[in-house]
């Protein structure tokens, strides 16, 4: 049983610590993934992303073509798979922030954009999911930001959760 859900330990333990002393717990509801922040405390995310991708894509003869040359770049399509922990939850928010070279927050549009509250202070969205999940079910995400005018350099995607930074990956274009 342990192999089939790792965390599953952590939950009856918390389970039944709060049992037999409710007053030393939280009041929280009892998340299985551990997720450690860069501050070293431990964080439980009912989410883990997996297989983050980041294309740059042109328009060749009305066909979408991935390219790796920051001129010839039209739009980014990101994509990322998510698994939940959490059987009590069946909606969630996820935020997917997307840093230009220069460190600036790449969007489609102040409309389409945003302020969440992270560990380390707000942040700009470059898109937000609002989407329904069932415990254990792995949820493949796509977005898409156009890219105007952009620069050489790394363009690094971090996808967060409840402001927790759950997946990152870095994309160089040339």
């Amino acid at each position: 049983m342990g192999k089939l859900y790792p965390g599953l330990n952590a939950v009856i333990s918390q389970i039944k610590t709060h049992e037999t002393n409710p007053d030393k717990n939280p009041k929280t509801t009892p998340i299985v993934k551990p997720v450690s922040s860069e501050k070293n405390n431990t964080v439980y995310q009912p989410f883990t992303a997996s297989d983050l991708r980041l294309a740059a894509v042109m328009n060749a003869a009305e066909n979408e073509t991935e390219t790796t040359l920051a001129e010839k770049t039209e739009k980014l399509n990101g994509s990322f798979t998510v698994v939940n922990f959490n059987s009590q939850l069946s909606n969630a928010e996820m935020m997917v922030v997307v840093l230009k070279p220069d460190g600036r927050v790449l969007k489609n549009s102040a409309w389409d954009s945003g302020t969440f509250n992270t560990v380390d202070g707000k942040k700009i969205y470059s898109y937000k999911f609002n989407f329904n999940y069932n415990l254990g079910e792995a949820k493949r995400l796509l977005f898409s930001l156009k890219g105007g005018s952009l620069a050489k350099g790394n363009y690094t995607m971090e996808v967060y959760h409840n402001g927790q930074l759950i997946g990152r990956m870095v994309k160089t274009l040339s």
